[in-house]
């Protein structure tokens, strides 16, 4: 996967993992394209209490609409890489200048997006429980609107992210909706998308739609 790095600290058996963003090539200026990366997330599984020789995978997280609109075919998003390294040092396999500090709360690293305590909680909730450390039920979706980050406008359209898109990972849904809305310049929120009472997927809804 190109621009991605994983590093790795801790003592083998506690280690952790994290991303690291070294940045897509991509030296065009298609505006679409543009936009398409930008909805780009990177999330790693597990990434905590890990021994060397265990494997990781790194998933690349993004709106399938932004992918249509830019006409993109995306050659790889998922990946494994085999831990190794583990003793005490942090060891990292790419090097960059441009390299991105991260935040980590209890072995787990936060997406940038997720800025506010209750967002970093809530994502570090999420990650225990699919490590099993705890039960968590559906995400709560409030009727809270927010508005994006980036720095560029654009005009994004809602978009549903579907629960069985990510396979082992359902709830993962949830924070790429959530990612989605917050690399737009956009106010937007979160819905569930409910069919026989079971979530079947989030919906990113924009205001201006």
């Amino acid at each position: 996967m190109d621009g991605i790095a994983v590093r790795y600290s801790g003592w083998n058996g506690e280690g952790n993992a994290e991303t690291v963003h070294t940045g897509i090539s991509y030296t065009g200026n298609d505006e679409a394209v543009l936009k398409f990366i930008d909805t780009i997330q990177i999330s790693v599984s597990p990434n905590s209490h890990l021994s060397n020789g265990d494997t990781v995978t790194v998933r690349a997280i993004y709106s399938d609409n932004a992918r249509n609109l830019a006409n993109v075919e995306v050659v790889q998003d998922v990946m494994t890489c085999t831990v190794d390294g583990l003793n005490g040092e942090s060891i990292i396999y790419e090097y960059d200048d441009n390299l991105k500090e991260t935040l980590t709360i209890d072995g787990y690293e936060i997406p940038d997006n997720f800025t506010t305590d209750e967002e970093r909680q809530a994502y570090v909730s999420y990650m225990k429980s699919l490590d099993g450390k705890t039960d968590v039920a559906e995400p709560e979706i409030s009727e809270q609107w927010y508005i994006g980050k980036s720095e560029n406008p654009t005009n994004f359209e809602s978009t549903t992210f579907w629960t069985k898109d990510y396979g082992a990972y359902p709830k993962d849904a949830y924070y790429a909706a959530l990612d989605f809305g917050y690399s737009s310049s956009q106010p937007f929120k979160v819905e569930s998308v409910m069919s026989g009472g079971h979530v079947d997927g989030y919906r990113t809804v924009f205001s201006e739609d």
